[in-house]
């Protein structure tokens, strides 16, 4: 069983709301379509169920992990899934408000040490804003929504948290 988490924070980051979205192990091209298409919707579902949470959706941004490419899960099979998602936010949202963040920038961003284990991420996440989920999926989650909102709203950081948010804009360009 795999799983993807989302989560929406709101403008003081508190949780607005949570989903991890579970599927089972794929094995033919069919069925990871099917997958794919299945997580997109889940996705959508959720997002409009919680679009009032958010103050300004239209200047909010959203973080999407960027792949780990040292992990054991098959680089074309992570590309397919971040393809689709990055394409419904895209015609959802808005392409100028979705960032793909390398995972150990929002390691940095959360825990001061981009080379950080999840585990030890979620309890950062659980210390700092009071934020704790029984899954790391869920806490990689809420990584990407705090790492957005410092987009959106930096003063509510840490100065090494919005030294890694100035980074990460510098470096857009």
């Amino acid at each position: 069983m795999s799983a993807t988490g989302v989560v929406i924070l709101d403008e003081n980051a508190k949780l607005v709301g949570s989903k991890l979205i579970k599927t089972a192990p794929t094995h033919t091209w069919r069925s990871r379509v099917c997958r794919i298409n299945f997580i997109k919707e889940q996705m959508k579902e959720f997002l409009y169920d919680h679009i009032d949470g958010v103050a300004d959706l239209s200047v909010t941004p959203f973080v999407l992990e960027g792949y780990s490419y040292g992990s054991r899960f098959q680089s074309h099979q992570l590309g397919e899934l971040g393809y689709a998602l990055r394409w419904f936010l895209y015609i959802s949202v808005c392409e100028e408000f979705t960032h793909v963040v390398p995972p150990k920038t929002i390691k940095k961003f959360v825990t001061g040490n981009g080379n950080t284990a999840k585990p030890f991420v979620a309890k950062q996440i659980a210390t700092q804003f009071k934020l704790k989920f029984d899954d790391l999926n869920l806490s990689d989650a809420c990584a990407c929504a705090l790492f957005a909102l410092a987009l959106h709203i930096p003063d509510i950081f840490n100065g090494e948290q919005v030294n890694v948010i100035n980074e990460y804009v510098e470096n857009l360009s």
